[in-house]
């Protein structure tokens, strides 16, 4: 929301703001989540050129996409000035400004060299744009809107692969590839959504970190680490180990990811576990719980989904998590050994 336009007054978006039936909402949002928004019966897109209802109800109603070219005779103007409807047969649903987003309807925006407009009307229209000087016309873009069949196949498919995954009949993770495939072969997602939503950034991340561990216990870091704590740890007791691995994990889980922390850590956990005379695989699930514990920061990215939707502030996660964070991991701590065998 970028502002909220009530009795012809101009509001800020304050997140406790209350709306009422005929607000005007102000947003920015991606191509996708515009298209998706059309068939929220909530609100409807209410572009700034008024028109009649009946060019609405027309069969052949397409929705494509068009950028002003330098020489465009439409720089500098804005579409009331144009009367762009009138003139092209075709309504302005957004306008994208690369890197901006301004508190102002479209209507009354200065177009500019590059500005990408998304538009509505008539497919013959749209195909006239094609070669336009002023406005030059890209592409059809079909909007894909998940209906209640598609969720129930989610949702079935979601289902069937934890139960298949969890029964043992053949492996979680291939059980859940397999739930996209069926996903993508009914036409619930497309390919290009299934590769978007892989975090490949944190895939590279864990396999670079995958060959980490292999690293410190060839060069001897591992064991290097391992002898330090031992031998700080020792004389305080096997609770005071168990703290400082969690202390390292947890300050390691911050600014990584979960598994990138637990990757690091393991090597030096197992090599302290063997200098103890401790069971390694019980030390690799105490580090493991340990980077789990991920609340100081939003960087973990179950926190980053919440992030910004929720307006939070980085202090408030600092302020929640810190003593959430030192409660868990006392219970970790003292508790772990009760129910796992070193």
């Amino acid at each position: 929301m970028l502002a909220v336009i009530q009795d012809d007054v101009r509001l800020s978006p304050h997140p406790l703001r209350k709306v009422r039936q005929n607000s005007k909402i102000i947003v920015k949002g991606t191509e996708d989540a515009l298209l998706q928004s059309r068939s929220d019966k909530a609100f409807a897109i209410e572009p700034d050129i008024r028109f009649m209802d009946a060019d609405l109800a027309r069969d052949d109603l397409a929705i494509g996409e068009a950028v002003l070219v330098p020489q465009s005779r439409l720089v500098g103007k804005t579409l009331r000035q144009i009367e762009f409807y009138h003139r092209y047969g075709l309504i302005a649903l957004a306008i994208y400004r690369r890197g901006h987003a301004y508190p102002a309807r479209i209507g009354n925006m200065r177009l500019k060299v590059g500005d990408v407009m998304l538009l509505q009307g008539p497919g013959d229209e749209l195909k006239r744009l094609k070669g336009n000087l002023n406005l030059w016309g890209l592409s059809q873009v079909e909007s894909h809107v998940p209906t209640k069949r598609h969720g129930l196949i989610a949702l079935a498919a979601l289902a069937l692969a934890i139960l298949f995954g969890s029964a043992g009949f053949i492996p979680l993770s291939i059980a859940l590839l397999i739930a996209v495939v069926v996903l993508v072969v009914t036409g619930c997602a497309t390919m290009s959504d299934a590769y978007s939503m892989i975090e490949w950034r944190l895939l590279v991340l864990i396999a670079g970190l995958t060959s980490f561990g292999p690293a410190m216990q060839k060069t001897g870091t591992a064991d290097f680490l391992a002898g330090y704590i031992a031998i700080a740890t020792t004389s305080l007791g096997f609770y005071a180990t168990l703290a400082a691995f969690s202390l390292l994990t947890v300050l390691l889980t911050q600014p990584l990811s979960n598994v990138a922390a637990a990757l690091a850590v393991l090597p030096v956990a197992i090599a302290t576990a063997d200098l103890l005379h401790v069971d390694p695989r019980s030390m690799a699930l105490f580090v493991t719980l340990s980077a789990s514990l991920s609340f100081i920061t939003p960087f973990e990215p179950a926190s980053l989904m919440v992030y910004g939707p929720g307006k939070y502030r980085f202090m408030d996660f600092v302020k929640c998590g810190l003593p959430l964070t030192i409660l868990m991991a006392a219970i970790l701590i003292f508790l772990f050994p009760e129910f796992w065998s070193f």
